[in-house]
């Protein structure tokens, strides 16, 4: 495979649709300081109506379907769609909301809920309108996710949920919860979940602010008693653990997503001296700089590799966990490579003593905790095993 995009004319057409667009749109409201944590209300305000109007044009959820709120767009498009709000919008991850889990939840519903629940939801998702959290991981159940004890159990024409989630959603508030729950305990594992999207303000539910190191606004979330309708579960009584593990829609954003941290690295190495010589002469600090280099691009070939996999239909081996596993593996050794060249400035955040405007503290602050989205790191290598031997747990 050719692991470049060949820019056909039809690509570069659409790029000069996509400047003209955002020329008009991109107003100087929307942006996003680096830091989840920093984004004012009224900020995130202005991102979210910023998200409204691509939604709008279809080009929030650029790939999927029209007839649901997507554009409808082929890869190659959406390609070159992620390439200009990655050069225009500063830290776009914050201004698209971070913390907001809603492709996750329309996938579940694409393939596992009836025409009238993707008709109530996926509008407002794909249209970019809705935020939604998602509650999975619970004190005791993380990377044994099945061990979850929250309930859902069937009250007539509702269920009834009980239990506890942790370390979920983000720093401002969602429409919806997409949760997974025990809808029948006396079922073996796997085959006694149910897939729910709870609205926010139903109430019983109870949300606690966690005060974590690595910062992004999680939250603890307690349900009493929280009532919800039978028509929001997704799917079936028994199938909540295909919402964990079903198919994902493919994005554009592994393959085009810069790394600014590495960026910044390497300009402040060229840009700054210690002992009367720039840092990167330094031959210690320049093999360190060549390493992450080098693993950062293997990184982003392995991501190409990726999103062509899953552009062709092909299906996914031990891959896609491999890419998983080694962005996670690689925080931590861009957060040391920082701290050795950068010194004492990588790790304080004063926008005039800290490098960067305090991005490199940030940083380092965030991949203490990038182990642990979408299951940690043990959890990839066995994940990965699994791929190699053919019994993958993820579907088609």
């Amino acid at each position: 495979m050719d692991f470049e995009f060949e820019y056909t004319p039809e690509m570069q057409q659409f790029r000069g649709e996509v400047r003209a667009w955002l020329d008009v749109n991109l107003t100087p409201d929307v942006g996003a300081p680096v830091h989840p944590l920093d984004v004012t209300h009224e900020q995130f305000k202005s991102n979210m109506a910023f998200r409204g109007k691509l939604g709008e044009k279809g080009w929030y959820a650029p790939q999927w379907p029209k007839e649901y709120g997507g554009g409808g767009l082929s890869p190659q498009l959406a390609v070159v769609l992620e390439e200009e709000l990655e050069s225009r919008v500063a830290h776009l991850g914050n201004v698209m909301v971070n913390g907001d889990i809603g492709f996750t939840a329309a996938a579940a519903i694409t393939y596992m809920g009836n025409e009238e629940q993707k008709r109530r939801y996926l509008p407002e998702i794909l249209g970019g309108k809705n935020v939604v959290w998602e509650l999975f991981t619970e004190p005791n159940a993380g990377s044994d996710l099945p061990s979850m004890t929250t309930t859902a159990l069937r009250d007539g024409d509702d269920y009834v949920f009980n239990g506890q989630k942790t370390f979920v959603g983000a720093l401002h508030d969602p429409n919806y919860m997409f949760t997974i729950a025990v809808t029948n305990p006396d079922r073996p594992r796997h085959a006694n979940l149910g897939a729910f999207m709870i609205p926010a303000d139903t109430p019983g539910i109870t949300v606690h602010n966690l005060d974590l190191i690595g910062g992004g606004g999680k939250r603890s979330i307690f349900l009493e008693d929280v009532r919800v309708p039978a028509d929001c579960l997704i799917g079936k009584e028994g199938e909540g653990w295909r919402a964990f593990t079903g198919r994902r829609e493919v994005s554009a954003s592994a393959v085009v997503a810069r790394n600014p941290n590495l960026e910044q690295l390497l300009e402040y190495s060229r840009g700054n001296k210690r002992n009367g010589a720039p840092i990167s002469a330094d031959p210690n600090i320049r093999d360190t700089l060549v390493e992450v280099y080098m693993r950062a691009h293997v990184l982003k070939l392995w991501a190409k590799r990726n999103y062509w996999i899953g552009i062709t239909g092909r299906r996914f081996g031990y891959e896609g966990q491999q890419g998983g596993l080694n962005r996670k593996l690689f925080g931590p050794v861009l957060a040391e490579a920082m701290l050795s060249a950068m010194g004492p400035a990588a790790l304080v955040k004063d926008p005039e003593r800290g490098a960067y405007n305090g991005e490199a503290e940030a940083y380092a602050r965030e991949s203490i905790v990038m182990g642990h989205p979408g299951g940690t790191v043990e959890i990839h290598k066995m994940r990965m095993w699994r791929g190699f031997t053919g019994n993958t747990m993820f579907e088609r």
